[in-house]
């Protein structure tokens, strides 16, 4: 193996001193490094000495294997005995090395240090799902305790977010994330908040001003470049018109020769109009529409900016300072909530990552700590530098020797912004190493991974588009790959397929630049998704006819598996699944690794649907789904039998599904037979509930019913089996949070179920295509990679988000008053530089996606407007061109079209002959969009969208056909089912906890609403006293009704007002009470939602109490809410009256009786209000 070293891996292994390697994709850096390491204690070093810091767990344990194999390696040809023996003891300790993620480095150093550190020798680390839980929890409290602060500065703010207080929080909570990234969170967000009382002259030299001028000039230089290039596709054909936009370049180019603010401005001010006209003679109507458009877009982009840099400083200061007071507002929110938030996990003994990191920093400014390290650790090597934090940089920097450091990374290969990570931090470095300060840089660009079809491909493209300017790297040559890898195995290759999905009509220039921004909002659309995949399906058929392979593990040539195909997506996130649809239709296997969490694959849905019956019986669709799952074993016939036969009581009234099994379950046949042990399981499982764990019963359910097995037997089984165990896991981790019971434990996965914070668990080990998205597949490879929706717009959010963070130039918001959004300097500046840093981020996740394959790369891109996308492209790639690039496909489509591989692209669409570079990496077809089963039929959204603007100008001539309309077009949007609570508008959770219930610091809002209503549905209907009521929580407790945390969440002072009320003895002295009453009630859609019809909709709900008196009911309906200081009970009360009379109607109808009272308990205030 030592001959097998290229000269670049040879000094990596060998030099001295501090080094960094940037290691191009395929170019072996684990191997460089491992043998680096093997290396050095070969030469006398212990492994002890190593602190070896890896991104994952797998790669460590990986690299352990690789350390242990080496050193075993290394001791066959040792000099000598001694040296032979010593290796040996060596390659015996490796399984023992300090080769670990950063974060397990952390955890080993607080437990040593937990004194110090001030933590619970028994502490443990909460994953991300419990700590999201967690810090919701806090947040709930702070903003109840803030909104009942005097001054109503907190209401002020949230009011300024926007008003909806879950966006509010979440901006919150987001910006509160973005500090915990810096060294020192708190420190950072004050300087940034105290930035906001800015004079004009501090504001002039501030770094925002420079950056927004220099993101301004760059969105200026993009707009003037695309009119050059269409001037310069016209000149030819209009010399006239060439002359005239010669002049409105030319007073854009003088523009971008003002380099600071105060000359950029004053120019803007004095531009002028082009003295001349433009002459359209000459020009083809496409061509004509495709230079006004230019034109517009540089016209458009001078006003804008005119207008902004005519607000002197003085003014942008005098609204910065307008916005401080919020500012401030907002930074002691995040400092409470930081507070509260710390308690909490005091309270349970628990860290999360971010206090791994700065625990372990703020212990490293120990210099006896961080000395004790120091002397421990002589070499400190890393890998996948490229993806550090700030703070994670500062923990290595500080136990660092003068000459031990050895990191190896792709700043190409950077595409985790999203977890903080910061790519300037390589780039840094790596420029001070190669000016000799501090260390030695080195790069390993030979790529021995991709066939050299793929190698050049990688480089055709980022040689043209990955520049510093608009990429922050420069892709020369000591970025580009060299091929390393021997020849032998398929030809390889490289394929551009364009689908023009293009229905035409004759739009104006402005219709048609309207439309293709619109199209650019889009995300995946279903026809685009489903004819990419069709086009994948016709290329995987052809290639595994045709193409073979040499296998890894054989060395032997074969043909090609589904196995070796990988389909890769920019989001998985609503495509996967169609993807795998497709490919089934056309006969080939697919399985979607889903990044959103184990808890999406279908057996953990399944599972956790049958815990949900547990938990509530009544809730329809989680029954039906087990009923028609292997654990009920029902049959559709049988379950469409069920409810058409059982599901009407005597009345007629519909039945919830529980009660149409109870009711088949009387009837000897085998359908009664069923239901009926059905129902005795479910009555056995929910007594067992009360008894068990979360995890005991979990474990129980999967052997019981045979699921557990079930599973393991279908394909894919091991990972179907690893995915339920997970679930099992997640139940004991949460458990030993403190919280207890399957409700609290439903309750939790319903919060996360859509972050996605507890990680994917499934992988694909059959014969199938994977599908995945880009970030799934980082240091993986695929003999056939086929990257999809290249003509997906990128995410632009920062450029309109309230608030954005930045760790040079602090926050910006865009707060609203009144109708107003007023916007700051600070917030353009950093939304701009956001949307660069993430434009950046976009290239680097297209090179990570392009260098997994190995041996084919297929590039797919199904384009609304193919003619024009390609004329867009062909116009010279600049970089500040290659900045205002919209998705893949116009930097591909740029790069093919800049050589002779565009020539038939050119050809096609009727773009005029140039000279162009050599070719020979990419083979580009285009189709028409026909051919996908998913689209048989179907009028697709562009071409919907074109024929709308042509009817729209048409006016009166459109047809008369037009006009009909569907004669039950109203029952076709109709739900089946509402509930009330989600009919009147109304979350079910709480977004603010009550004040009473504010002594518990376990339960979240919505858990201590819970245990409210549990406690009076089951409380003893008498007078009480605060005293009795806690030992009615004291004997429900024991009963197994409320939990522990449950009961502590309720104050007994309360409830003993509300039964010290008149409307509480009136309910005592009752003599018929229902209380918890489920209804299931049809009524007319025309009476319940409006609309033009009178088809029945089935209203669920749930009345918490109603008694008779006089003949009459009275009706109870229990709130926690969080009532704002100063709010009348009647105001808080009547955002409940829709709810309120649709439950009296409800109750009226199917009983009988009327209702005579209605009212709404406010039990956080002591307040019953009458609404009837």
């Amino acid at each position: 193996m030592k001959n097998q070293w290229t000269n670049e891996q040879r000094r990596a292994i060998e030099a001295d001193g501090n080094l960094l390697v940037s290691a191009a994709a395929g170019s072996g850096k684990t191997a460089v490094l491992t043998e680096r390491f093997v290396r050095l204690v070969a030469q006398g070093a212990s492994v002890s000495e190593f602190l070896c810091v890896t991104f994952t767990n797998a790669a460590a344990a990986e690299m352990k294997k690789r350390v242990e194999a080496g050193l075993f390696a290394a001791a066959e040809n040792a000099p000598d005995e001694q040296a032979r023996a010593r290796l040996h003891a060596a390659a015996r300790d490796a399984a023992r090395a300090n080769i670990s993620t950063l974060h397990a480095f952390c955890t080993e150093v607080l437990h040593r240090h937990f004194h110090e550190a001030g933590l619970d020798p028994a502490f443990r680390v909460a994953d991300d799902a419990e700590a999201r839980v967690m810090k919701q929890e806090a947040w709930d409290e702070i903003a109840e305790e803030r909104y009942a602060e005097e001054g109503g500065r907190f209401s002020a703010l949230m009011d300024a977010l926007g008003g909806n207080e879950a966006y509010a929080a979440e901006l919150i909570l987001s910006l509160y994330g973005f500090a915990l990234a810096q060294p020192e969170p708190l420190s950072w967000l004050e300087h940034a908040t105290e930035q906001y009382r800015a004079t004009p002259e501090t504001l002039a030299a501030s770094p925002a001003v420079l950056e927004l001028l220099h993101r301004n000039r760059q969105t200026l230089a993009a707009a003037a470049d695309r009119l050059q290039g269409m001037r310069d596709l016209v000149a030819e054909k209009a010399p006239k018109l060439a002359a005239h936009l010669d002049e409105e370049i030319l007073i854009a180019r003088g523009l971008l020769l003002h380099e600071t603010r105060g000359a950029y401005a004053a120019a803007l001010a004095s531009a002028e109009k082009a003295s001349s006209k433009a002459s359209w003679k000459g020009l083809e109507p496409e061509e004509r529409k495709a230079v006004e458009a230019a034109r517009k877009k540089l016209r458009d982009t001078i006003e804008a900016q005119k207008q902004a840099y005519a607000v002197p400083l003085s003014v942008e200061a005098e609204r910065l300072q307008a916005q401080y007071p919020l500012m401030r507002e907002l930074y002691e929110t995040i400092a409470a909530l930081d507070a509260r938030y710390a308690a909490q996990k005091a309270d349970r003994s628990v860290i999360d990552y971010s206090d791994m990191e700065h625990k372990v920093l703020r212990l490293f400014q120990n210099e006896a700590i961080a000395g004790e390290y120091r002397r421990r650790f002589r070499y400190v090597f890393m890998d996948e530098y490229q993806d550090t934090n700030p703070v994670q940089e500062e923990i290595i920097s500080a136990i660092l020797r003068e000459d031990g450091l050895f990191l190896v990374g792709d700043v190409k290969q950077s595409i985790y912004r999203f977890r903080m990570a910061e790519p300037r931090l390589f780039m840094d470095r790596y420029a001070r190493y190669k000016a000799g300060q501090g260390g030695a840089c080195l790069n390993l660009n030979a790529n021995f991974r991709s066939a050299s079809a793929v190698v050049n491909a990688v480089n055709a493209v980022f040689s043209r588009i990955m520049t510093a300017e608009a990429a922050e790297i420069e892709y020369d040559a000591s970025a580009a790959l060299v091929q390393g890898r021997m020849a032998g195995g398929a030809p390889g290759g490289v394929e551009l397929l364009l689908a023009d999905m293009a229905d035409r009509f004759a739009l104006d220039a402005a219709e048609e630049e309207t439309l293709q921004e619109d199209a650019q909002e889009e995300e995946d659309r279903p026809d685009a998704v489903a004819l990419e995949a069709a086009m994948a399906a016709e290329r995987i058929h052809a290639l595994m006819e045709t193409e073979r392979i040499i296998d890894r593990e054989t060395g032997a040539e074969r043909p090609l598996r589904f196995s070796d195909f990988a389909v890769l997506l920019r989001s998985h996130r609503g495509v996967a699944e169609l993807w795998t649809e497709a490919l089934a239709l056309a006969g080939i296997p697919a399985y979607a690794e889903l990044t959103g969490g184990f808890f999406e694959a279908v057996e953990v849905r399944i599972f956790l649907e049958l815990l949900r019956v547990i938990d509530n019986r009544r809730r329809d669709i989680s029954l039906a789904a087990v009923l028609r799952s292997p654990i009920g074993g029902f049959t559709t016939e049988e379950i469409a039998q069920l409810r058409a036969t059982y599901g009407r009581d005597a009345a007629g009234a519909q039945l919830a599904c529980v009660d149409s099994l109870a009711q088949a379950a009387h009837y000897d046949t085998p359908l009664g037979a069923k239901a009926k042990a059905m129902l005795q399981k479910l009555d056995a499982w929910r007594a067992l509930s009360r008894l068990l764990s979360v995890e005991e019963l979990c474990g129980y359910l999967l052997d019981e019913t045979g699921y557990a097995s079930f599973c393991r037997a279908l394909p894919g089984g091991k990972q179907r089996a690893a995915n339920l165990n997970a679930l099992v896991e997640r139940a004991r981790l949460y458990e030993q949070s403190g919280v207890r019971g399957l409700s609290a434990f439903l309750a939790f996965m319903d919060k996360i179920v859509s972050t996605g914070t507890l990680g994917a668990a499934q992988t694909a080990g059959a014969d199938v295509v994977r599908v995945m998205s880009v970030h799934r597949s980082k240091g993986l490879e695929f003999p056939v990679v086929i990257l999809a929706g290249l003509a997906r717009p990128f995410n632009r959010a920062a450029l309109s988000a309230p608030i954005s963070a930045d760790g040079l130039l602090g926050v910006g918001a865009k707060l609203t008053e009144g109708i107003f959004k007023r916007e700051t300097l600070f917030r353009r500046a950093i939304a701009a530089r956001s949307a660069a840093k993430d434009l950046a981020e976009e290239m680097r996740v297209l090179y990570v996606a392009m260098t997994r394959a190995r041996e084919r790369l297929i590039l797919l891109a199904a384009l609304p407007d193919a003619e024009r996308t390609v004329r867009e492209a062909a116009l010279p790639l600049s970089p500040a061109r290659v900045s205002a690039a919209r998705s893949f496909i116009e930097w591909i489509l740029g790069a093919v079209l800049a050589t002779e591989d565009g020539d038939g692209l050119r050809k096609r669409y009727g773009l005029p002959w140039k000279k162009t570079a050599p070719g020979g990496w990419m083979q580009v077809s285009v189709r028409p969009a026909v051919g996908s089963t998913l689209l048989d039929g179907r009028l697709t959204q562009d071409a919907y969208a074109r024929f709308a603007l042509k009817a729209r100008a048409e006016g009166s001539m459109r047809p008369a056909w037009l006009d009909r309309q569907y004669a039950y077009e109203a029952a076709t949007t109709l739900p089946s089912r509402v509930t009330v609570t989600g009919l009147a508008g109304h979350e079910i959770t709480m977004a603010e906890a009550p004040a009473f219930m504010e002594t518990d610091r376990r339960l979240c809002a919505a858990e201590r609403g819970t245990a409210v209503h549990a406690l009076l549905r089951a409380i003893a209907l008498r007078p009480h006293t605060a005293q009795s009521v806690t030992a009615e929580i004291a004997r429900l407790q024991n009963e197994g009704i409320l939990s522990a945390a449950e009961a502590e969440a309720i104050s007994p002072a309360r409830i003993a007002a509300f039964f010290a009320s008149p409307l509480g003895k009136r309910l005592s002295a009752a003599t018929m009470v229902r209380r918890e009453l489920e209804f299931n009630y049809r009524v007319s859609a025309r009476h319940l939602l409006g609309v033009d019809t009178d088809e029945p909709i089935l209203l669920q709900g749930v009345i918490d109490c109603c008694f008779l008196e006089g003949g009459t009911w009275v009706l109870l309906d229990y709130k926690t809410d969080f009532v704002a200081p100063g709010t009348l009970p009647e105001e808080a009360a009547a955002k409940h009256a829709r709810q309120v009379s649709l439950y009296a109607e409800a109750l009226a109808a199917l009983t009988g009786t009327p209702v005579g009272e209605a009212y709404v308990c406010l039990i956080g205030i002591g307040a019953n209000v009458r609404l009837l």
